[in-house]
């Protein structure tokens, strides 16, 4: 291995443990708040929970009621969002809640509801072309020069 890449890793590896580090101790301070959240989830809408030095990420599906009880099961434990709510016809959503001791939750959800709607119909002006592949004939050259 180059000093080069010998010195990456190194850095890399002590990147890696300044994480670790951070979250075990995000974990021992809020792992019960995590937990009680993560349990409160409609099980169905649930896709994927993972854990970074920044806190829990929680992937869920589903329909709007389940969109709503995930919700709910981050604010009845405490945590609040500052984003906007999902419009009416997102198709995904996605928030970073947080309580008032600094945990912070973010939070992805799609819908597994979705499907295309004719709405109306617009009509464009568009010019056509086609690729015409033959003999092209060009004018003489003494009829250029004229």
């Amino acid at each position: 291995m180059s000093n080069k890449t010998e010195f990456l890793m190194r850095i890399l590896l002590a990147e890696q443990e300044q994480n670790h580090a951070k979250m075990k101790a995000l974990i021992a301070k809020h792992g019960e708040a995590f937990d009680r959240v993560i349990m409160a989830m409609p099980a169905d809408a649930l896709t994927s929970a993972s854990i970074d030095y920044l806190g829990p990420n929680i992937y869920a599906s589903g329909n709007k009621h389940d969109l709503a009880g995930c919700v709910r099961a981050l604010r009845v434990n405490g945590f609040k969002s500052d984003s906007a709510p999902p419009g009416k016809h997102d198709s995904s959503w996605t928030a970073f809640f947080h309580n008032e001791e600094g945990a912070k939750v973010y939070f992805n959800f799609s819908s597994k509801v979705c499907r295309r709607v004719k709405v109306g119909t617009k009509m464009v002006e568009q010019d056509l072309y086609e690729t015409v592949c033959d003999e092209q004939t060009f004018p003489a050259a003494e009829q250029q020069i004229a």
